[in-house]
């Protein structure tokens, strides 16, 4: 089902999600929930990050979402 998610990205290195490392090719994907509850987000994550246990995993995304999305409207996020 998810087979051909990441083929437009197979030239490019991917960011992982949750630590910004470099993604494997193809990435581990996440499914995440969007702000829109009728919409997913595929979220890309390294070995390291697919490696934890899922809730360690879900924790340190759900810690991402929530920064994005602490700002609607508002100011720019910046990640680092």
């Amino acid at each position: 089902m998810f087979c051909g998610l990441w083929a437009d990205y197979a030239d490019r290195d991917l960011a992982c999600f949750a630590c910004d490392a470099v993604t494997a090719k193809p990435p581990y994907a996440m499914i995440l929930p969007d702000r829109d509850r009728a919409q997913l987000l595929a979220a890309p994550l390294c070995p390291t990050c697919a490696a934890l246990p899922q809730l360690v995993r879900l924790n340190r995304c759900w810690s991402m979402l929530r920064k994005m999305w602490s700002r609607p409207g508002g100011r720019q996020v910046y990640f680092r």
